[in-house]
């Protein structure tokens, strides 16, 4: 089981990648990129997608020196260094003066003689480093995650143990409803009937009705199946926190009807008890992939 917060970092051929990770619900990848690499921003964005299925995932990617992708050519304007010399010299003699073209004179008064050019970065040749680069950003944001996943696992494995005591004891305490509603609803006619005979077969029926109305066998029952579901899901080592959000939705409907069937304090605590037990796996469940 893997969650979804995770930091890592990996770098190659001068570049630079990180990888920051937070919760979300479905798999969202905000990337930063330098210009010179943004024909790649399509390829960088599945590569993620693929590896890290869920969460929110700020890519940031730098290059520690633009001549690692980018190679200056120089080039010497022979014509135009040639035409203002010669007509340096023309002047010179026209003016009968002495010619002393110097080459940090032309340099500094015809800057264009030295033309600098950059060769465009061959996108091929910088793939290989940049997915290298990503990969080793991927392992050490999940290895934070599987280390993380552990943790909220042993959480869940724990709960899930408190759930199975407390389900057990509205279990064993369910059935006294309806004795307890026997006993009641008996005394209650032989204090309208003053000393009159009680007709049992009234009361046998009322009994009934009533333990049909409260009985929570079904739920108990079903809620049980979900302990068990929740407990193999979280043994998966592929994504579960989708299947996680489900089973604990029909947890909470289960419980919600027994909360309004039973019709007794100490179950209601205990149905109260559950909530808050499920309510804390819900918030850990957020947290995973």
């Amino acid at each position: 089981m893997e969650s979804m917060t995770g930091y890592g970092r990996g770098e190659e051929g001068g570049i630079r990648v990180e990888l920051r990770s937070t919760n979300h619900r479905y798999c969202e990848i905000n990337i930063k990129i330098p210009t010179l690499l943004m024909p790649l921003e399509d390829e960088v964005r599945k590569t993620i997608q693929e590896k890290l299925k869920r969460g929110h995932v700020d890519v940031n990617i730098s290059l520690e020196s633009r001549t690692t992708l980018r190679k200056l050519v120089f080039k010497v304007n022979k014509e135009l260094a040639q035409a203002y010399t010669s007509v340096l010299i023309k002047m010179a003699k026209d003016l009968d003066m002495p010619a002393n073209v110097s080459l940090e004179f032309l340099l500094n008064k015809v800057p264009d003689i030295i033309q600098v050019e950059e060769t465009p970065v061959n996108l091929l040749k910088v793939v290989p480093d940049l997915k290298k680069a990503i990969f080793q950003a991927i392992n050490n944001v999940k290895m934070i995650r599987n280390r993380e996943g552990k943790a909220i696992e042993r959480d869940f494995l724990e709960r899930l143990e408190v759930l199975n005591t407390v389900i057990d004891e509205i279990n064993q305490l369910a059935p006294q409803m309806s004795e307890r509603y026997r006993k009641n609803f008996e005394e209650r006619i032989k204090g309208i009937l003053k000393g009159q005979q009680v007709d049992n077969t009234l009361i046998m029926h009322e009994v009934a009705f009533y333990a049909e109305k409260v009985d929570i066998t079904e739920e108990i029952v079903r809620f049980n199946s979900h302990i068990k579901q929740f407990g193999q899901i979280v043994k998966k080592s592929t994504p579960v926190g989708r299947e996680l959000d489900f089973t604990l939705q029909e947890m909470n409907r289960e419980i919600n009807t027994m909360g309004s069937k039973a019709d007794d304090v100490i179950i209601s605590q205990k149905v109260i008890q559950v909530k808050g037990e499920l309510e804390k796996l819900r918030e850990q469940s957020q947290n995973i992939v």
